[in-house]
């Protein structure tokens, strides 16, 4: 876990550490010395890898950086290269990140009995050493973790220790606080693996008293018998003997603070009554009445008024105008303005032919291409030849197969939209009706929220009852705290001065002992100036041509080195003059090559241009062909959507005629059965149950009609899709049983045909060989020769251009 020579795994080792023998190691070689330092970084010291650690632990925010990246950062910028330092850190800050609440309650406890003698400050250096204490102790080894707490302050560590290793106060104090967190297993095991390690950590801060109050615990104090070890001997507390009599100090009479009152509660407001509201008649008042009547007056007398009166006659209107050829002339402009069908815009000019600039690596691609493109050629007319046809008979039954295709799924496309537009009518009567029982159940839940709201209001109520009667419990339980807190704050004070005048003594202790260490490392330091201050001869002659004996290889002198270096340097050139020659070969070669390859490129684009263009027209008449029949769909289509839409109003003007007639008849009906009260009632009551009873019919009809269209839709929608599963099965077993039998056919006449076809290719390979033999002589008088004037670019323009 940490960089340290002495690990010892038993507890045997530890406390023959403890007793200040040390445990022997392997010694080491000189070079696997220098191999580890140079690999791993020199390892760190105890007390500047702990303060590294806090430094490390203190600057971690968790809401900023995670614990693993901001490990990598601080270990890289403080160049820790060491394994075992960088293990040892990170070990020690993921086990106090991990368990930090478990330190924090100990923290909490050890600041709180000990808020005299420990700085808060430290806080983070306490966590980690009580860390390595509570988990890391059994993989330490005690003559390890003897080296930590050496390092760091005495008094510190014994204050700190004395508390960790107090029986008392871990199964008292802390264990409460921890079992608030963890299980009671974990916390008992970890209070009595802690408390096991009580008889080495007594020698420890035996040895560690010594040192910060320079004294000797005795053990024959006072006829006490010999001290006992464990927890015994450490919770007695940290006092030593032979310290000299201290000023008692007496504390403040101060006045003790009164208790605030409690807050007088105040009684509830009276409810408020509101008046009654005033009663409601039905009808105009007799202001509203007067106020029409007289609104009515007003109108009658103005339009007796306006009726007698003359109509107005303007002059302007006697004037001859020329209203209509100004109104005929805007008329025009504004329908010149909306005649879209204006002039049109001239015609896009052709693209510029500008040749493209060809470099190595596009005549090197296209050529490839090309190659590939005659290959595959050269491989169809050899099996035209052998077969005796050609796949244009599959083309066209493949693209006759792909236009009934496409023709089955636009009229699959339609018929499928016929069919989701009657079911959109079907949804949104079934959404209709589904609205209706939502407003339904809608109420009803209001009315259970009414009733839910009613039982909670006196739930309310009672705890309201019962918060004031524990609110009186409570009060009169305060009334004995202030007795409880003097007696507590009289015994904090007793302990605080005793802890002062301890402190006291420590102080001068720790001073004395700093000046006598000041007084002997200055005296270490003058003996050491004192030694480098002695001259040393230091002259040594150097001879060029003796050969050190240093016991390697290929030893050599000075002038023997550089004489070897300059043969070298010239085998060098040389081999750079062999390269060079080569690689200007190489280039002329080269240039040739893409020069033929380039006009053999421009003769292949004229032929493709050419036939790209007869493609475009060819294109251009199948795509008009195909949007002059899709036309003529859609318009077989709009008629057919235009006769059923009719038949749906007619449909719907019928049935608004059937009503009408319906209501006429009910209202005359009405009319001849009011004649008596009695029958009036009747009538009533009547009608009443026959809306009930439509109402009814008419939602069980609802009701059935929708589940039948479901399920017919349903069945329908399944037929439909496995129809067409079928349908796609079959037309592939179809395609798959031909195609095989077409391979068959193929086969049999190929292992015919095999003997005929090698004759064939030993002639066509002999008559290429003899082209690319005759294609090479004529390449090579043309080729690019070093002493011709023109270079490669501009052999290439010309070519480009038709010159050569």
């Amino acid at each position: 876990m940490m960089g340290m020579d002495a690990r010892p795994s038993s507890r045997g080792g530890e406390s023959a550490a403890s007793s200040g023998r040390s445990t022997p190691t392997r010694p080491q070689s000189a070079s696997s010395t220098a191999s580890n330092n140079r690999l791993s970084g020199k390892p760190m010291g105890a007390e500047k890898l702990l303060e590294m650690t806090a430094k490390i632990y203190k600057s971690f925010n968790p809401a900023q950086v995670t614990l693993d990246t901001h490990a990598d950062q601080a270990i890289q910028e403080h160049q820790i290269y060491n394994s075992f330092d960088d293990v040892f850190i990170r070990q020690v800050l993921y086990g106090v990140v991990r368990y930090r609440q478990f330190l924090g309650s100990l923290m909490d406890s050890f600041y709180y009995y000990n808020s005299g003698v420990a700085n808060r400050d430290d806080r983070d250096m306490y966590k980690i050493m009580a860390y390595l204490t509570i988990f890391r102790l059994e993989e330490l080894g005690f003559a390890n973790f003897r080296r930590l707490v050496d390092a760091k302050e005495p008094q510190k560590m014994v204050v700190f220790y004395r508390y960790l290793f107090n029986e008392a106060y871990l199964k008292e104090a802390v264990r409460d606080d921890w079992l608030k967190l963890y299980d009671k297993e974990f916390v008992d095991e970890t209070i009595s693996r802690l408390v096991s390690w009580a008889p080495e950590m007594s020698a420890l801060l035996d040895s560690l008293e010594e040192k910060v109050y320079l004294t000797r615990k005795k053990t024959d104090e006072s006829g006490a018998g010999p001290s006992t070890s464990g927890s015994a001997s450490i919770g007695a507390g940290s006092a030593s003997s032979g310290r000299g009599r201290t000023t008692q100090q007496e504390p403040f009479q101060l006045s003790q603070p009164r208790p605030r009152p409690l807050p007088v509660e105040e009684p509830p407001p009276p409810p408020i009554r509101p008046r009654p509201p005033p009663k409601l008649r039905e009808g105009p008042t007799k202001e509203e009445m007067a106020i029409q009547a007289a609104k009515e007056a007003n109108r009658k007398a103005a339009e007796e008024k306006l009726a007698k009166a003359a109509p107005f006659k303007l002059r302007v209107l006697e004037r001859p105008t020329h209203i209509d050829a100004i109104r005929t002339e805007i008329e025009a402009d504004l329908a010149r303005e909306l005649n879209f069908s204006g002039p049109k815009a001239r015609p896009v000019p052709a693209p510029p032919q500008a040749q493209v600039k060809l470099n190595a690596a596009a005549i090197l691609r296209e050529d490839a291409l090309y190659r590939k493109k005659q290959a595959e050629e050269a491989d169809m007319l050899r099996k035209f030849e052998s077969e005796l046809r050609d796949a244009s008979e599959f083309k066209a039954w493949q693209q006759r197969m792909l236009q009934l295709d496409e023709a089955a799924r636009e009229a699959s496309v339609e018929r499928r939209r016929q069919e989701m537009g009657r079911a959109q009518d079907l949804a949104i009567a079934a959404r209709q009706r589904q609205v209706d029982e939502n407003l339904e159940v809608g109420r009803q839940l209001k009315a259970e929220a009414k009733r839910i709201e009613e039982e909670l209001a006196r739930e309310r109520e009672e705890a309201v009852r019962a918060k004031q009667a524990m609110r009186e419990t409570v009060v009169e339980a305060r009334a004995n705290i202030a007795v409880a807190a003097e007696k507590k704050a009289l015994e904090k004070r007793l302990a605080a001065e005793e802890e002062r005048r301890k402190q006291a003594a420590d102080a001068k202790a720790l001073a004395e002992q700093e000046i006598r260490e000041l007084a002997e490392k200055r005296d270490i330091i003058m003996q050491l100036r004192a030694l480098e201050k002695v001259p040393r001869p230091r002259v040594r002659e150097f001879d060029p041509t003796s050969t050190p004996d240093h016991g390697l290889l290929e030893t050599m002198s000075l002038v023997e080195l550089r004489e070897r270096l300059s043969v070298a340097k010239r085998r060098q050139r040389e081999e750079e003059e062999r390269q060079r020659v080569t690689i200007l070969a190489q280039k002329q070669e080269r240039e040739a090559t893409l020069l033929n390859k380039a006009a053999n490129i421009q003769r292949i684009r004229k032929v493709a241009a050419a036939q790209a263009q007869v493609r475009r027209a060819s294109s251009k008449e199948e795509a008009a062909g195909v949007e002059v029949r899709a036309a003529a769909r859609h318009e077989d289509d709009v008629l057919h959507l235009h006769g059923k839409l009719e038949a749906k109003r007619a449909a719907a003007s019928a049935e608004k005629a059937r009503i009408a007639a319906e209501q006429k008849k009910i209202k005359f009906e009405q009319m001849q059965q009011s004649a008596g009260a009695a029958a009036v009632e009747e009538n009533k009551f009547r009608e009443l149950r026959a809306g009930a009873q439509r109402e009814l019919v008419g939602r069980q009809t609802s009701k059935l009609e929708s589940a039948t269209t479901w399920e017919a839709t349903k069945s329908r929608q399944q037929a439909v899709r496995m129809r067409n599963v079928k349908q796609e099965l079959r037309d592939k077993k179809d395609f798959l049983a031909a195609y095989d039998e077409k391979v068959a056919a193929l086969t049999r006449q190929a292992g015919q045909e095999q003997a005929a076809d090698s004759q064939y290719r030993s002639t066509l390979a002999g008559t290429q060989r003899a082209a690319e033999t005759d294609a090479r002589g004529r390449r090579a008088a043309a080729s690019y020769k070093p002493g011709n004037s023109n270079s490669l670019q501009s052999r290439l323009q010309a070519l480009s251009s038709g010159q050569l």
